[in-house]
């Protein structure tokens, strides 16, 4: 392992280099993450700079390279080379200009948050199906400068029986129901749109009894050809909120389970010729698996290129952050803001260093709205779970401090982001205002909610970099305390 270092623009950057047959410190790291010949550790605030020694070595190679910051601890880098050397930092950085240098190339990149990542929302989040046409939302959404759209089954039940097909029927792949769903992707790709991904999948895995865990299998694998006439290659399951005897959270058999189904869907690409399908877990807040973590274990353990992480910030904050509930009346678990965020941060620094970015395979946002627990009660319902109300009425777009949402969706943001993903940055809202009828609704809600995303992006990128120090977290608590304290003032009772 060898070091060097260089002058550019009078900074002094500090280089690590090492060899594919050294052995050296980050080895373990270096073996599971690096695909060329060398990588590259290096030092620079704001802007990063990577030298390529030997290009012929790097050409058509794909692999990943390390940056530290300062001192701080490492943080992934996604790397792609191609004919010559391109470099996405966290996988979100665009490269602003190109120097050569004898025997070497630097390039320098700027961090731009959500610049490189499309930005999408969920068909019901423009509107209810009951009162909205789904191609009435679907040009709402394209008007409105979204790129990409996450069909819910519900919309494509709907949009079937506009087309006089039984919407109960939805998956059965008849050429009926196919023929409507090409129909359906051409519509959205004639709107400059693409149908992202399809959901949900419900209580699928962990089920115990084979006849039945069969027959929940068999519904994963009539998805297949609908995916392939809808032109998207994801399909996400909620992790299952059953609670009865005949399904387990057993680690070993719910991993088994996300591997199976990978395997089914990889099979049905390679029978077919077209591009590898995937499947997405996503932990619900009130599901047995309800944390990030949790889901992401499970990811893990299945050990499967085509089985990854969906990551909702509504969900993780509504376990790691807010309780409705709280008879205080502030909407968090831990009685002050600070030591809510910071519970929450040392959390989602935890996923940054641990969860890459390649497998998340989709990123919803949503804020929330602060509610009154003199008014806003739970349901007297044992079967339905006490955050479900909340979740189904009052979500709200990112950051829309004047309709009350209160929760710092932009911490979420800044670390999905810092894993290296390269997805969707996608609304997944229900609020009680989308069900209203009127021709409007679409439109209005379109609007409201690509406001929000761009806000969002921008909020983010201000963020220090709390999964980096101490000191980075700190900074970050403070920020988002100061945007959030004036606002928990006016909503205290």
């Amino acid at each position: 392992m060898g070091s060097a270092w260089f002058i550019f623009n009078g900074c002094k950057i500090n280089l690590i280099t090492f060899g594919a047959d050294s052995p050296d410190m980050f080895g373990p790291i270096r073996k599971r993450y690096c695909r060329v010949p060398t990588a590259i550790l290096f030092s620079r605030m704001e802007k990063a700079f990577l030298m390529k020694q030997n290009s012929a070595t790097w050409e058509n190679e794909k692999g990943v390279a390390f940056t530290r910051l300062c001192d701080l601890p490492l943080i992934r880098l996604g790397l792609v080379i191609k004919t010559r050397i391109t470099v996405e930092l966290g996988k979100t950085f665009l490269i602003k200009r190109t120097i050569q240098a004898t025997n070497s190339e630097i390039m320098t990149v700027s961090w731009l948050p959500c610049k490189a990542n499309p930005l999408g929302i969920a068909t019901l989040s423009l509107g209810n199906w009951r009162e909205h046409g789904l191609e009435p939302r679907l040009k709402a959404a394209a008007k409105s400068g979204y790129q990409c759209i996450d069909l819910f089954d519900e919309c494509w039940a709907a949009y079937l029986e506009e087309h006089g097909l039984p919407g109960d029927q939805l998956w059965e792949p008849t050429a009926e129901n196919l023929h409507v769903a090409r129909k359906l992707a051409r519509v959205v790709k004639s709107l400059g749109l693409r149908v992202a991904c399809t959901q949900p999948l419900r209580n699928i895995e962990g089920i115990k009894d084979p006849v039945e865990r069969q027959a929940a299998f068999d519904l994963v694998a009539k998805r297949f050809p609908f995916m392939r006439a809808f032109d998207t290659d994801l399909v996400f399951m909620c992790a299952n909120v059953r609670t009865d005897e005949g399904v387990t959270s057993d680690l070993k058999r719910v991993a088994r389970d996300l591997a199976e189904m990978g395997d089914m869907a990889a099979t049905y690409a390679k029978a077919d010729g077209g591009r590898m399908l995937k499947i997405g877990y996503e932990g619900l807040s009130w599901a047995t698996r309800n944390t990030w973590s949790a889901s992401w274990e499970a990811v893990r353990f299945a050990n499967r290129p085509n089985v990854g992480l969906i990551v909702d910030a509504f969900n993780i904050l509504a376990v790691e952050f807010a309780d409705p509930y709280n008879v205080a009346g502030h909407g968090r678990i831990h009685p002050t803001l600070e030591e809510s965020l910071d519970v929450l941060t040392g959390s989602l620094a935890s996923l940054v260093s641990t969860v890459p970015g390649d497998q998340i395979f989709f990123f919803q946002c949503g804020d929330a709205e602060l509610m009154n627990p003199t008014t806003f009660l739970p349901s007297t319902d044992p079967e339905s779970p006490a955050l479900l109300p909340w979740s189904r009425s009052h979500r709200l777009y990112p950051l829309e401090k004047s309709r009350g949402a209160y929760m710092p969706v932009e911490l979420v943001t800044a670390a999905v982001l810092a894993t290296g993903y390269l997805g969707p940055v996608s609304l997944e809202v229900f609020n009680a205002s989308l069900n209203q009828p009127g021709e409007m609704v679409p439109a209005e809600h379109a609007s409201r909610g690509i406001n929000g995303l761009h806000l969002l992006c921008e909020t983010a990128k201000s963020i220090p970099a709390f999964w980096q120090s101490h000191g980075e977290r700190k900074n970050a608590i403070t920020q988002v305390v100061r945007r959030l304290q004036s606002d928990e003032d006016k909503h205290k009772l």
